[in-house]
């Protein structure tokens, strides 16, 4: 099973979708990533869905350099305005082809059949991907009261300050933290998770620049 610990430059860029920002590998198999605010994963996001895992399956880019595996994901519920449900494709690097393995530390996993919430942005021909790698996605379950709470695991991703110009709010968005209405075992309640990412989606659409975040905009060209 063949361990990524560093990522190449244009595989890096196809991870954040901008050439402004530029994935590393950090010791003990982790990747770097900005720390990503409700407000930057929402200002990422081309959709915003309660999905559930169907299908997978991995294959090799077609230059025979990576695995990537392509998820087809029911959408239950839509969050961000979009009308009707239907699936969509979340591609996700790494992978097992023939009994050759790839891992990315980081790189979220969509186990068919698990229901998530996904924070997903393009990722060419049609797919997308999380946002901000496991920072976009979330487990659902329920708790031992029978809620349904929504978890992520940030394991193999270190997180780093955002840019200094990536702090900077507007008036009608705070870069906001996550809910923080918790179940006993520390898990987001679902119903407020999805409360506060509604609001930040409105709010969001009041503002000019959307809140995409401003290291992951397209470097300016003359």
């Amino acid at each position: 099973m063949q361990v990524v610990t560093r990522l190449p430059r244009s595989f890096a860029l196809w991870l954040v979708g901008t050439a402004s920002v530029l994935v590393a590998s950090a010791p003990a198999t982790a990747t770097v990533m900005p720390r990503m605010s409700l407000r930057d994963l929402v200002g990422a996001a081309q959709r915003i869905f309660i999905g559930t895992a169907v299908s997978a399956e991995s294959r090799w880019t077609e230059d025979g350099r990576f695995i990537v595996t392509d998820t087809v994901v029911r959408i239950d519920q839509a969050l961000d305005g979009h009308a009707g449900v239907g699936t969509v494709v979340m591609r996700e690097l790494g992978g097992s082809v023939e009994g050759i393995g790839m891992r990315v530390a980081g790189s979220t996993e969509l186990p068919p059949g698990q229901q998530l919430l996904l924070f997903a942005q393009g990722a060419g021909a049609g797919r997308l991907r999380v946002v901000g790698m496991r920072q976009g996605a979330y487990l659902l379950t329920r708790d031992a009261s029978g809620r349904r709470v929504a978890q992520r695991t940030l394991d193999g991703l270190t997180l780093s300050a955002p840019p200094p110009a990536a702090t900077a709010t507007t008036s009608a968005v705070r870069a906001s933290t996550l809910a923080t209405a918790t179940s006993a075992s520390g898990a987001l309640l679902l119903d407020a998770l999805v409360a506060q990412v509604r609001e930040t989606v409105s709010a969001c659409a009041r503002t000019t620049d959307r809140c995409r975040p401003t290291w992951a905009r397209p470097a300016a060209t003359e």
